[in-house]
C-alpha cells in the first residue's frame, strides 16, 4: 500500500491524495494501533486490498475522517473502507470512530461492506453529511 502506519500515539493526514495503490490490507491506508488517527481532505481512487480496506484499513485506534472522498476502490471485506476497534489487548477508551462529510462511490466488496465494513468495539461511532454511492 501507499502508507502504514503502526504505533503511533497520533497521526494526522491532511490534503492526501492516493491512486493506483495496491496491498494486502488497506491498499491507500493501513493503520495499525494508532491511538488518535486523523483523515482530513483524502482523495483516493482506484485502491485496492487483497483481503481488507481497498482505500483504508484501521483497527485499533481513534479513528476521525472528514471531508474526504474514496472512490473506485475494492477488497474482500470494506471495498472503500474497513475500521476495526479495539479487541483483546487493544479494547480500550481509544476506540471512537467520527465521520463527518465523506463520500465514497463504486467500491465494490466480493463479500460484505462494498462501500464501508465497521467492525467489533467501537465506544462511540458518529456520522455525519455521509454518502455512499453506488457501492
Amino acid at each position: 500500500g501507499a502508507i502504514y502506519i503502526g504505533g503511533y500515539s497520533s497521526f494526522s493526514f491532511f490534503g492526501v491524495t492516493l491512486r493506483n495503490c495496491q496491498s494486502f490490507n488497506g491498499g491507500g491506508i493501513s493503520a495499525d494501533s494508532v491511538v488518535n488517527l486523523t483523515i482530513s481532505g483524502l482523495n483516493a481512487s482506484d485502491c485496492n486490498a487483497d483481503r481488507f480496506g481497498g482505500a483504508l484499513y484501521s483497527i485499533g485506534s481513534d479513528v476521525d475522517i472528514r471531508d474526504s472522498e474514496i472512490q473506485s476502490s475494492s477488497s474482500i471485506v470494506g471495498g472503500g473502507i474497513y475500521l476495526e476497534g479495539g479487541t483483546g489487548d487493544r479494547v480500550g477508551s481509544y476506540n471512537n470512530l467520527n465521520i463527518e462529510r465523506l463520500e465514497v462511490r463504486e467500491c465494490k466488496a466480493t463479500v460484505k461492506g462494498g462501500g464501508i465494513h465497521i467492525s467489533k468495539s467501537f465506544n462511540s461511532v458518529q456520522f455525519s453529511q455521509l454518502q455512499v454511492k453506488n457501492c
